[in-house]
């Protein structure tokens, strides 16, 4: 079964790749069963009972045993990545293919003899590590997968064709999934890049009531609450300088932890460019929303504080402009509360808000 999945990556059926390793999956949960030997982690295919054989005591017995040990060897938390790093160095990293049987020039020069050399050792059971029973394995397979997606990828990257790039950084995303950690990291990321626009604006909005004050200080008509309303916007402005600070150390601590993560690839290409946010759907969403792009003040098109003139954007209901314009203000902001939909990062229909939202954000693909 190993030796059909390989055969049809290498001819580039992913279709018929994606069905054996579905196969695959399915026969490794009912059949492989973990048992600990003094050499190390591996597959022990004398424990593996037949499915038409009768379970006699003895079988029974073995099984169970077996099932304990299993439990053993999940509760050492072997990991993959440190085998990986320490018996096949010349392999990247995030994949264990078992010991290095082929030049390492060969491997890395021939794509194509680097999948068959996998496929000879994924023929071996012994080689093929069991963190966590089938789960490691089925990862393994995907991850092996995507390396074509990656190949192209960089291929595309290096030409300069970045939609392209971005397309199989996006099919890698959807193929490998993330774990609930990891999603929850994305979907805070953009949950912070939303609440610095929020900051950004609501700063703009105390910075524009402080030239006002002063500017009524200098034609001699100061009120009575002059002094209350300086104090105001002085707590004001710092706590919008230290949401800012707070807001882009986060920021910048997603960027270091998921550093080799193709959606954090996807974000980095697509931020290379300072006017990003400026495609036709976002600025179709922030007109429709009733933003600065439905008019021609172009407020989302430059800065929105002097205080912090690189971050651009579009409208949040912070937007001072906006609120002149309506003459009302939605609400004023002191938590990162702001109602905005949650964005479903997995999201696999591209007509859904949360695709639509991720082809904006991150992969850079939507367009009118």
């Amino acid at each position: 079964m190993f030796e059909n999945f390989i055969s049809a990556l290498v001819q580039d059926k992913l279709r018929d790749a994606i069905s054996v390793l579905g196969a695959i999956e399915s026969a490794t949960k009912k059949r492989i069963l973990v048992s600990w030997m003094p050499q190390g982690l591996r597959l022990d295919p004398c424990c593996v009972p037949s499915e038409d054989a009768p379970m006699t005591q003895n079988k029974v017995q073995t099984v169970e045993q077996n099932l304990a040990l299993s439990r053993r060897v999940r509760s050492t938390r072997f990991k993959v990545g440190q085998m990986s790093r320490s018996v096949a160095p010349s392999l990247p990293s995030e994949t264990f293919l078992g010991p290095s049987t082929t030049d390492d020039d060969e491997v890395s020069a021939h794509p194509t003899a680097a999948l068959k050399a996998v496929g000879m050792r994924l023929s071996n059971p012994e080689l093929i590590p069991t963190d966590q029973n089938h789960d490691s394995v089925y990862t393994m397979l995907l991850q092996l997968l995507a390396l074509p997606l990656k190949t192209k990828e960089e291929v595309y990257q290096q030409s300069g064709d970045r939609m392209n790039a971005q397309r199989m950084r996006k099919k890698q995303h959807l193929l490998l999934d993330l774990s609930a950690r990891r999603r929850y990291e994305l979907r805070r990321f953009l949950d912070l890049e939303y609440w610095l626009r929020v900051v950004v604006q609501q700063e703009a909005v105390y910075l524009m009531q402080q030239q006002k004050i002063e500017k009524e200080c200098g034609l001699g008509i100061e009120g009575e609450k002059a002094d209350l309303r300086r104090k105001s916007i002085a707590k004001g402005l710092n706590w919008a300088s230290k949401e800012y600070r707070l807001t882009r150390q986060s920021l910048h601590y997603f960027y270091c932890s998921t550093i080799d993560k193709p959606v954090t690839r996807a974000i980095r290409c697509l931020r290379e460019d300072p006017k990003w946010h400026l495609s036709d759907f976002l600025r179709w969403d922030c007109a429709d929303r009733g933003g600065c792009c439905s008019r021609a003040c172009g407020c989302c098109e430059r800065p929105r504080s002097t205080l912090n003139s690189l971050d651009l954007g579009h409208c949040t209901p912070a937007c001072g402009c906006c609120a002149q314009y309506h003459g009302y203000r939605l609400k004023d902001f002191d938590t990162a509360d702001t109602g905005r939909p949650r964005i479903d990062v997995m999201a696999r229909r591209d007509d859904s808000f949360s695709g639509r939202m991720m082809d904006a954000h991150v992969w850079g693909l939507r367009s009118l």
